[in-house]
């Protein structure tokens, strides 16, 4: 079975999660989670494979989870449909080896129409907070204003109810999973199990005490600053979805001012980068990066050349560093010989001088050149590892493509075996289908819930045909199909039990009526019953003239509680043996006589009891089964939903 949790964000989505993830409901291999944060301590309990796949949808149609004021699954371009599809198959496939297992992203809400096309047999589960705590609590994380938060509540709900229109489907209050946890759980999987859902378990109460904490439940709306939301209009929604009394698709329509409230939010926000965007974004940073490593290819040959003219020039600086100290040596030799070479030396003295300064300028050009040398080694290292980098890149790409690839490949021999799979699947469809049929004709013959049945199996067998093109549906028409047929199985089953019921009460009462009956012919044959008989015939004949003087409102009042089937003719009969022998009808002495005595209409309903609760009724003379009739039909009358364009 394949449960999808669906609740709008700061709904408590995590926390029901987490517990089903308890009852032994799989999640997924270890690590595909996203962790806990500041924001939810506990953990989300969300995949990320899901996560990402949500927000490639929005955001290729330029919105994101906050941003859906013109947000439409039908506009949606091809491409990101049929990728979609595709990726959401391969998650399906890989988790359908563990069911029942669950997912849970509050964008399902919005996407579900989507998710449908690759589920079987989905289960919704739908957690529903007050929209006003949830506006808080985003309030408080993102700080969006109470009113787009109410706004942004109302299209999450709307979407995920509609969405899920035709699916089996359980709800649980937020307010119940924070302050009695383990009442819910137990229902939930009370509920779980009537679905077909197998293999689950109760937690212990120090497991569910350990996730669940109650001091994590920090917005409420009876805040002092929150009562003013109170009358908000998505309140009502909030108690239609919660109770399921009423059909959300009387509140599908977003009103004029709850978009216009959407767009002036998301007209503040930054604009959304979608997959294309990023796409070109990325492709335009590879060529910049291409650019840069030929611009440093290039200034490689340019750098060698420098290298070798500082290698000529050290050389140079070498061989007129030799000549300078061979004339010192010369002019030492010479002043020690004579001073006819004083003026050699002074030659030779003006000659160092000159190559002094030759090498003074020389050695200023070295460190020149050493310093450009240097710089240039640093931006040669620099460009070394931004190639060292882009290689490593290029390498990282190169195996993702070549992993792509292998998925791809993967891919097609799953969706192979899927295509296989379905075959088999629509085989044991039309077994399925004549199986039901025969189970139609089986029950044909039955009493009036058979034929109620018959009509429903119709109906369903008309669904059958009709969705039999598309497979997906196929599978959750058929498991509607079971779940209809259980159900009439079971309120046969009850019916049985009932009639079973009836037949000893009416066993009962026939034995109480023959000892009755046996009692009154005794009276009959008594003394007394012969000497009081003058007696009966007058009341008998004033209870006749005050019936006729009556008649039009009796007729009325008796027409009312006959159509009622609220008065039991035989009991009352039984009830009152004088009745019996007067030969009255049973429902005109009741309103005559009966009420204003005391005596019941039927085993269910107390005349007395009910007079004494309304008094008001008592003074305006009014028979109490006759009052107890017109207030129902006006409860009933007033409960009828009205008419919406």
């Amino acid at each position: 079975m394949q449960l999808i949790v669906l609740g709008m964000h700061r709904s408590g989505t995590s926390v029901l999660a987490r517990l089903l993830n308890l009852m032994g409901v799989y999640f997924g291999a270890e690590g595909i989670g996203t962790g806990a944060n500041s924001e939810n301590p506990k953990g989300f309990w969300e995949r990320r494979d899901v996560r990402a796949l949500n927000d490639f949808v929005l955001h290729s149609a330029g919105c994101d989870w906050n941003r859906i004021s013109g947000f439409e699954i039908s506009e949606l371009p091809g491409d990101v449909v049929e990728e979609f599809l595709l990726r959401a198959g391969n998650i399906v496939l890989e988790m359908d080896a563990h069911r029942p297992w669950f997912i849970k992203e509050p964008r399902l809400c919005l996407l579900l129409p989507l998710w449908r096309r690759v589920l079987e047999t989905p289960v919704c589960i739908h957690i529903h907070r007050s929209p006003v705590e949830v506006a808080a609590s985003l309030q408080t994380r993102n700080q969006i204003p109470i009113e787009v938060g109410l706004a942004l509540w109302q299209r999450y709900v709307m979407s995920a109810h509609l969405a899920s229109e035709g699916l089996a489907g359980i709800t649980v209050a937020h307010r119940d999973l924070m302050t009695r946890p383990g009442d819910v759980v137990s229902r939930l999987g009370r509920e779980l199990e009537d679905l077909g859902v197998a293999g689950l378990r109760q937690p212990l109460e120090n497991e569910i005490s350990k996730f669940v904490d109650e001091r994590l439940y920090r917005e409420r709306e009876m805040r002092e600053d929150l009562r003013e939301f109170s009358t908000a209009p998505q309140n009502a929604l909030y108690q239609a979805v919660s109770n399921g009394k009423a059909s959300p698709a009387r509140f599908a329509s977003m009103n004029k001012q709850l978009h216009e409230v959407l767009a002036g939010y998301e007209s503040t926000l930054p604009s959304v980068v979608t997959p294309q965007e990023r796409r070109c974004a990325d492709a335009e940073r590879k060529q910049k990066e291409l650019e840069r490593n030929r611009a440093v290819a290039a200034m490689l040959p340019a750098v060698d050349r420098m290298q070798k003219g500082l290698g000529q020039q050290r050389v140079a600086l070498a061989a007129i560093s030799d000549g300078v100290q061979k004339g010192i040596n010369e002019i030492g030799a010479l002043a020690k010989g004579s001073a006819h070479f004083a003026l050699a030396l002074e030659e030779m003295a003006a000659r160092l001088s000159e190559y002094a300064a030759v090498n003074e300028e020389q050695r200023k050009q070295v460190a020149s050149l050493g310093e450009q040398n240097a710089k240039m080694q640093d931006v040669i290292a620099t460009q070394a590892k931004d190639s060292e980098t882009l290689r490593s890149a290029l390498a990282a790409r190169e195996r993702d493509l070549a992993a792509s690839r292998e998925q791809l490949r993967v891919a097609a021999e799953k969706k192979a075996m899927a295509d296989k799979s379905a075959g088999r699947m629509i085989s044991e469809t039309v077994l399925l289908t004549r199986l039901l049929a025969e189970a139609e004709a089986a029950l044909a013959a039955s009493q009036a819930s058979g034929r109620e049945l018959d009509a429903k199996l119709a109906e369903a067998a008309r669904l059958e045909g009709k969705r039999r093109t598309e497979v997906a549906g196929m599978h959750a028409e058929l498991a509607d199909r079971r779940e209809a047929s259980e159900l009439v199985r079971r309120r046969l089953a009850d019916q049985n039990r009932a009639n079973a019921m009836l037949k000893a009460r009416v066993r009962a009462a026939r034995r109480l009526h023959d000892a009755v009956w046996r009692e009154v012919e005794g009276m009959k044959a008594s003394r007394s019953w012969r000497a009081t008989m003058p007696v009966r015939w007058l009341a008998g004949r004033f209870r006749r003239d005050d019936a006729r003087a009556q008649d039009p409102a009796v007729r009325r009042d008796a027409e009312l509680i006959r159509a009622s089937g609220l008065f039991d003719d035989a009991w009352y009969l039984v009830m009152n043996p004088d009745v019996l022998a007067s030969g009255a009808d049973p429902i005109e002495h009741y309103l005559l006589h009966g009420a204003i005595e005391g005596r019941d209409p039927s085993e269910e309903f107390k005349t007395v009891a009910y007079r004494d609760s309304c008094p008001g009724m008592a003074a305006s003379g009014c028979n109490p089964l006759v009052h107890y009739i017109r207030q129902r039909l006006d409860n009933e009358r007033e409960a009828k939903p009205a008419e919406h364009p």
